[in-house]
């Protein structure tokens, strides 16, 4: 399932990494860019100090935002 990253400047992304790997990636990237993949299978790079927050929705068909910061 996509998941969706809203940064601070109010732009949003949809990128086709798993919630659970995005969430690690994000968390482990310690500043620098992390690499992702859109929608449509192009390379994202994702700054993570940049983001407000990330959404995704599980299988419960239900919103989970994780605020970062």
């Amino acid at each position: 399932m996509p998941t969706r990253i809203t940064f601070a400047n109010g732009k949003p992304v949809e990128v086709a990494d798993e919630p659970e790997l995005v969430h690690e990636q994000l968390l482990a990237g310690h500043g620098t860019a992390v690499p992702l993949r859109n929608t449509q299978g192009e390379p994202v790079y994702v700054n993570p100090a940049a983001i407000a927050y990330f959404e995704a929705e599980f299988e419960y068909d239900g919103p989970i935002v994780e605020v970062i910061g």
